[in-house]
């Protein structure tokens, strides 16, 4: 089977495809080409594809944002993506019902499928030195709607003893504490040696549909304390604190104007309670051998049709 890739390199998109691109090379019955491909693969943005090939598109999200520039235009690219596809492939059943309901377009064929890791790394992962009873992890790249002022609030809030809060990523001190470490921005598997130590993490995200770094802390065995809208709710499920702090997802444009703008208390008492449970997580189904096989068997499934 030989693939033609379209992605942006940065970002979560471009990081989780790089790591299904190796893997499927790896593990599957696929070659990457430049030319003359089988299947046209895509994400995000459609691209170009060439005449003659089957096109499979990936899903993440769409502009829900109605106060954001430019939300029109990309919203008509990846309407138009979805629906000249003759495959597509959702991170999450909010990505497919927030596109339907907000781009106002059906795919042909689709399925859902999350976003993994290789979980065999987890083992030999070498957790970091702390020196805290119990310490919570939070990773993104971080803006207003992944919302660090109000995890960084709710934390201290939270007044956990002898623990500690690690903010990954790029970002400005916002409260300088001895127990809030700003990590700054590093590479997967320094990342995964956080995780690994972790006693939790926390994602409150405005409306993610498939975090990468919900499925890494899952995968790592790790409980996430998590918002109630979007896709992570649907990934976390019991293996972590689902804390109301967003109305519920109706699948609609609105504007959000101020994401930090919510319930401090409400986390806080989400990490407190995440915190005094005991928690045995697996979670193979974010295994990159069960997410490429699935992504294998659908480009199988579209050279068929």
């Amino acid at each position: 089977m030989k693939i033609q890739v379209f992605h942006s390199k940065g970002g979560g998109p471009g990081i989780f495809m790089h790591r299904l691109c190796n893997y499927l090379a790896s593990h599957h019955d696929v070659k990457f080409v430049n030319k003359n491909p089988d299947i046209y693969f895509s994400a995000v943005w459609r691209g170009a594809p060439p005449k003659g090939c089957k096109v499979v598109h990936r899903v993440d999200n769409c502009y829900f944002d109605t106060l954001q520039k430019k939300r029109t235009g990309s919203n008509k690219a990846i309407a138009l993506a979805i629906k000249k596809a003759d495959g597509v492939i959702y991170q999450s059943d909010f990505s497919r019902k927030i596109c339907k309901g907000i781009l106002g377009v059906k795919a042909r064929k689709y399925k859902i499928i999350y976003n993994a890791i290789d979980q065999t790394v987890c083992d030999n992962i070498i957790p970091i030195n702390h020196g805290f009873e119990k310490i919570i992890v939070s990773s993104a790249i971080w803006r207003p709607l992944k919302r660090p002022n109000a995890i960084i609030k709710a934390f201290i809030a939270a007044a956990i003893p002898n623990a500690a809060l690690y903010m990954i990523g790029e970002l400005k001190p916002i409260v300088k504490s001895s127990n809030i470490v700003y990590v700054g921005k590093i590479g997967s598997e320094k990342i995964y040696s956080y995780y690994k130590a972790a006693t939790a993490m926390i994602h409150i995200s405005r409306l993610d549909a498939c975090s990468n770094s919900v499925i890494e802390a899952l995968s790592f065995g790790k409980p996430v304390i998590c918002n109630n809208a979007g896709g992570t709710p649907e990934i976390v499920k019991k293996d972590g604190v689902i804390i109301n702090i967003d109305p519920e997802d109706n699948y609609r444009e609105f504007p959000m104007k101020n994401p930090e703008k919510v319930n401090i208390n409400t986390i806080a008492s989400g990490i407190k309670e995440c915190l005094s449970k005991e928690w045995n997580i697996k979670r193979p189904e974010f295994d990159m051998s069960y997410c490429a096989s699935q992504y294998y068997e659908f480009f199988k499934e579209i050279l068929l049709k």
